[in-house]
């Protein structure tokens, strides 16, 4: 777990689902598992211009039950 600023929610994993470069912008859609009082999901996608984040917007929510972030470390909904 990545807590950050020692507060809720924590992100768990994350995955660079697709990324779309054009001639001034990158263009990335990322899978975020979150901690808060329950397991969920995230996905957003994120513009990069000038090497720099240029705006972040919440695609869709999924429910996630238990999720594995490498053998020995998981994490579920009990």
């Amino acid at each position: 777990m990545i807590p950050i600023g020692g507060m809720y929610p924590s992100i768990i994993d994350y995955e660079i689902v697709d990324a779309q470069q054009t001639n001034e912008t990158l263009k990335v859609r990322v899978r975020v598992i979150i901690q808060e009082e329950k397991l969920f999901g995230e996905e957003g996608d994120i513009e990069i211009a000038q090497g720099k984040i240029k705006s972040m917007k919440k695609a869709k929510l999924f429910d996630v039950n238990e999720h594995t972030v490498f053998p020995g470390l998981t994490n579920n909904n009990k």
